[in-house]
């Protein structure tokens, strides 16, 4: 009740809904769909731009409620979903499996521009073991020994099937 005796309701506004958004890809350049579902998601993999707000949620003097409201929102995506396939994963790195010796679990990973690096099968993510040529992402650490690869995941390559090449158009 407000000093006039008249009950005052307050009406909530329903939150703003998610929309589809174009946005452009920083390297390749394409337009592509920010679907509202991937809006609502927070991929801790997808490389993304600086947040579109402007609060800082470590700033002194900002309440939980608005350092967890800051956590919870979505950075827009900087590259397309193809671009995202191809580049690895912010704080890793891809590379060829040069050798790898099954039965003493270790080997060498070639690097793009860069010295090989060692390989310990106590590093694979899956079971199995690496073969020569296969592609592979890795973070990299440092032991006493040097660098090594390590959280090494197995990277499929999608080839082609007979199946695909028997459905494709006649050129």
């Amino acid at each position: 009740m407000n000093r006039h005796g008249t009950v005052r309701q307050t009406v909530r506004q329903p939150s703003a809904k998610r929309q589809d958004r174009t946005l452009f890809c920083q390297r390749c350049g394409i337009a592509f769909l920010w679907t509202s579902e991937e809006q609502g998601e927070t991929p801790a993999t997808m490389p993304t731009t600086a947040p579109t707000s402007t609060a800082n949620a470590d700033a002194p003097g900002t309440s939980s409620r608005a350092t967890s409201e800051s956590a919870r929102r979505t950075v827009r995506p900087s590259l397309c979903p193809g671009c995202r396939r191809l580049e690895p994963l912010p704080g890793r790195e891809r590379g060829l499996v040069k050798w790898y010796n099954r039965r003493k679990r270790f080997g060498f990973i070639t690097r793009k521009d860069q010295p090989d690096i060692f390989v310990h099968g106590s590093q694979l993510q899956d079971r199995g073991a690496l073969v020569p040529d296969q592609l592979v992402e890795f973070s990299i650490e440092e032991n006493d020994q040097g660098l090594i690869a390590a959280q090494v995941i197995r990277l499929e390559i999608d080839a082609p099937t007979a199946q695909d090449s028997a459905s494709a158009p006649a050129q």
